[in-house]
């Protein structure tokens, strides 16, 4: 058994530590030259266009980000100064309010004023025709006066007294009696 355990080891010594790892290292030298051209051919020509395309990607995400961003500030602008138009909207729509309530009140005032100025002016007129109605009465009221008295003067004298002595008769006599 001896023999065979030397004759083992003479081969294993005569093998090197690749050919015990199994490993060809022909293979392997070929392996890294194509690894190492690969790895060129990578670096010069897809790794540049990946990296340009994944440079030109962010750069879009960026843009879209910042795009976002204006779009939310011009959106909250937009938002405040519609408040502040729909705030001065308010301002003036009350401002029209007031003014029209201060309008129809100074309308309804100044109706008020024409209608009572119309009251007292119907009120006035009845009084000067009733001033009037009232004068009328008193010249009928006199004359007939006048014809009663001469009526009486009649039937008391037993005569019919001439004209001129009957109107001295009858003025005497109204002027004693005055209507007021």
């Amino acid at each position: 058994m001896i023999p065979a355990v030397t004759s083992l080891a003479a081969e294993v010594a005569q093998k090197t530590i690749l050919e015990e790892l199994g490993i060809d290292w022909q293979l392997l030298l070929l392996q890294m030259v194509a690894f190492l051209l690969l790895l060129f051919v990578l670096t010069k020509f897809v790794f540049p266009k990946l990296n340009a395309m994944l440079d030109k990607r962010e750069q879009a995400i960026a843009d879209s980000l910042k795009a976002a961003a204006d779009a939310e500030k011009n959106a909250l602008k937009a938002q405040a100064d519609i408040e502040q138009m729909l705030k001065g909207a308010r301002r003036d729509a009350d401002e029209i309010l007031a003014s029209a309530k201060v309008e129809a009140n100074a309308m309804i005032d100044q109706a008020e004023k024409r209608s009572q100025e119309r009251a007292d002016q119907i009120i006035a007129a009845a009084e000067v025709e009733l001033q009037n109605e009232v004068a009328k009465a008193r010249v009928a009221l006199q004359q007939e006066t006048l014809t009663l008295v001469a009526a009486a003067t009649e039937k008391v004298i037993g005569s019919v007294v001439t004209d001129k002595v009957d109107e001295q008769l009858i003025r005497s006599a109204v002027e004693g009696i005055k209507i007021a």
